[in-house]
């Protein structure tokens, strides 16, 4: 009976709390975008192919040095965990595909957030290999310097040694002697020639 005589409260009740939580749902939960970027890791030629190099490679992309720049350039005032909590990194070790998922209230923000990751995260690659390049062409020429010093060594050691047996001039001798030596086979071939006839 009492339904029956207030059967209009039940609808407008339920049109209210549909307009209350939608209202509370605007006001209190913050809309969520998530932006994807796959990369795909190739190794250099000279390095290991190895699960464990891709590993590391994977953990620098949050490295705190690679989040303050990506927070220095979207010019954030979120703190380097609260940027480090927005990102998530999902891997295949076998096919070396990641995928790096940026979350953010907006969804320019979740795009601008994922590509500022990815691009911090090349440039810190790059850096890595210039300064790796660097320091194997700083060894090479140390390496050559060190050869040359042998070879004046040597030189110095190989004039010593002329100067000591009275020789100057070594490759013009061994081209003298080898003339001698090809000039006493035509003689004793004539000899032979000789005596026998």
């Amino acid at each position: 009976t009492a339904l029956r005589r207030h059967w209009r409260v039940i609808p407008t009740a339920v049109a209210a709390g549909a307009l209350l939580g939608l209202a509370i749902a605007a006001m209190l939960v913050k809309p969520s975008y998530t932006a994807k970027t796959t990369m795909l890791w190739e190794p250099p030629s000279d390095a290991d192919p190895s699960d464990r190099s891709f590993l590391t490679q994977v953990d620098s992309i949050k490295l705190a040095s690679n989040l303050k720049e990506v927070k220095r350039r979207l010019r954030s005032k979120a703190t380097v965990e609260e940027l480090k909590e927005k990102i998530n990194l999902l891997f295949d070790g076998q096919s070396h595909l990641v995928v790096i998922e940026a979350t953010d209230t907006t969804a320019k923000g979740a795009v601008g957030l994922a590509n500022t990751v990815v691009e911090v995260f090349l440039n810190y690659q790059r850096t890595i290999g210039r300064d790796r390049g660097s320091e194997r062409s700083r060894r090479v020429d140390a390496d050559i310097k060190a050869a040359q010093a042998q070879l004046k060594t040597a030189q110095d050691a190989y004039d010593a040694f002329r100067k000591e047996i009275g020789v100057s001039d070594f490759e013009g001798e061994l081209r003298l002697a080898l003339q001698k030596v090809d000039s006493l086979k035509q003689q004793i071939e004539t000899s032979k020639v000789e005596a026998a006839s």
